[in-house]
Formats: C-alpha cells, structure tokens, sequence
C-alpha cells in the first residue's frame, strides 16, 4: 500500500509540478497581456483626445484666418478706393483745368452749386447779392475763386479720410502696405502743400513733377495690395485641393 501511494505522489510531483509551472506561466503572460492592453487602450484614449484638441484647435484658426482674409480684403479695397480719391481730386487739380462757366449761371443756378458744395451763412448771401447787380463778370470771377477752394478743401477732406481709415484698421495692413502708405502719405502731402502756396504765391514750376510721383506712389500702392490679395487667393486654392 505504501508502495502505492509513493507511485502515486511520484506520479504527481512528476506531472502536477510541470503542470503548475506551465499554469502559472501562462497566468503571468495572460495578466501581463491584459495590463498591456489597458496601458495600450489608456495611451490610444489620451492620443485620441490630445489629437481631437488639435483639430480643433487648427479649425478654429483656420476660421479665424479666414474672417481675418475677409476683412483684409475689405479694407485694402477701402483703402485704395479712399487714396486714389484722393490723389485724383489733387491730380485734378495741377494743369489744365476747366470749371463751371459761372458767368452764365443765374442767380438760382448759383445756389444751388453752393448747396450742393455745402457752402452756408453769409458767404451765400454775399454771393447772390452780387449776382444782383449789373457786374456779373467780377461775380463770376469770385465763384472761380471759390470753385478753387472748394476743390482743395474736398481733396483734403478725401486726404484725410484716407489717413484715419489706415490709421483705424492698420492691424490689417501687411508691412509692405504699410511702408508704401508711408510713401503715398509723403507725397501726397507735398502735392497738398504745394496746391496751397499756388494759391498764394503763384503755380510751382515743380507741381506737375510732385503730381507724377504721387501718382506713381499711388499706382505702385494698388501692385502691392493686389500681389498679396491674389497670393493670398492662389493659396486658398492649393489648400482646397
């Protein structure tokens, strides 16, 4: 009997231990596996939302630069459109110029140019009076006159809306704009100084030159912003491709 069982523990230390080993072995895998996992799964989760952050993120400023593009665009466009105002009142000015035949107005035709040009008080009343009276010649030379500064004040009202509207929305100007802002505002200024002193002093031999390269300055103004308008549009198109 004791042989027996001494067979039978021999048998068992024999099979049972490799058998427990090989169990345990396998546990350790199966549990190291399933840790590994989790760790996998935490990491992917992390990943995921780390990578959905970044999405959005890039779409909201993709979003914010394109309303940023959009508004650009508006004030370039804005902005040109205020300078060359500006410049052709002043261009318009310089050589050869023709006016109202304010000879031939009546008194009637007479005031309504000077409501028209925003002209009031007892400058209008001056005026009609002596379009009353027989010497309508010196009437209509005081009108030229008048029609003159008119003209200079509306081109430096147009001057200086371009100059506060730049001045406004400067954060959207790109430097190369700005910089030949700086340009178109010089010149510009010179034209006007010089338009002035003709008045007083008589026509500058150097007007027509000042005229020319403001006029340069402006065109040059409209090369840069439509450069960067249209890069700007050719890359809209690659990144939609």
């Amino acid at each position: 009997m004791l042989e027996w069982l001494l067979a039978i523990v021999s048998v068992l230390l024999i099979v049972g231990v490799p058998l427990l080993a090989l169990y345990t072995r396998e546990r350790v895998k199966n549990l190291a596996r399933e840790e590994t996992d989790k760790v996998l799964a935490d990491y992917r989760h992390q990943h995921e939302r780390a990578l959905a952050a970044l999405n959005a993120q890039n779409q909201r400023r993709t979003q914010e630069f394109s309303l940023y593009a959009q508004e650009q665009h508006r004030v370039y466009a804005k902005l040109y459109r205020l300078v060359r105002e500006a410049s052709d009142r002043y261009s318009g000015m310089i050589g050869l110029t023709s006016g109202p035949d304010f000879e031939k107005y009546n008194q009637e035709e007479v005031q309504e140019y000077l409501m028209r040009r925003e002209v009031t008080g007892t400058r209008v009343r001056e005026i009609l009076s002596m379009y009353e009276g027989s010497n309508r010649k010196r009437a209509a030379e005081v009108m030229d006159e008048l029609h003159l500064q008119l003209n200079r004040r509306d081109a430096e009202r147009a001057f200086i809306r371009a100059k506060n509207f730049e001045a406004l929305y400067e954060l959207y100007l790109s430097d190369p704009v700005r910089s030949q802002m700086n340009v178109v505002r010089s010149t510009m200024a010179k034209v006007s100084v010089t338009l002035m002193r003709s008045a007083e002093e008589g026509r500058d031999r150097q007007e027509f030159e000042k005229r020319e390269t403001m006029e340069a300055a402006v065109a040059e103004l409209y090369r840069v912003m439509r450069n960067e308008l249209r890069r700007g549009y050719s890359d809209d198109q690659v990144e939609s491709r």
